[in-house]
């Protein structure tokens, strides 16, 4: 999702690519940092290391997390921390992408990934109230 360019500001663009995730079919979004000196459309996917993604649909989305550190990657699912439902069964979110096995507390709405993907624009890591399971 490019974020420049418009009128809109970085939290207004991220609602609104967000929000153009259907309730119906199966979507995903990436939210990482254009390498220095390229362009949206210059960069090569496979290089980006860092990033911010969801999959799903707008009502059961998937957030997952992944920090490039140098030769070290770590790939997370966020989910909501202290949340009870952390304990039940895991379930199958669907899309694009293919299906993830999450939690419960690990399953999101359009309006829940919008906050969580501002505050990452905003800061480079998840929210304070969430809590990351490393896949």
């Amino acid at each position: 999702m490019p974020i420049a360019g418009t009128m809109l500001t970085p939290d207004q663009q991220i609602a609104r690519g967000l929000r153009g995730v259907d309730a119906g079919s199966d979507a995903s979004c990436v939210l990482w940092a254009i390498p220095a000196g390229q362009e949206f459309l210059d960069v090569d996917y496979s290089q980006i290391g860092t990033y911010l993604q969801c999959a799903g649909t707008a009502n059961s989305l998937t957030i997952e997390m992944r920090i490039e550190q140098g030769e070290t990657v770590h790939h997370y699912v966020l989910g909501r921390r202290g949340d009870p439902r952390a304990l039940g069964k895991a379930e199958l979110v669907d899309s694009e992408l293919g299906g993830v096995m999450v939690f419960p507390n690990e399953v999101f709405n359009v309006e829940e990934a919008i906050r969580i993907f501002q505050y990452y624009y905003a800061h480079d890591t998840a929210p304070e109230d969430c809590e990351l399971r490393p896949l």
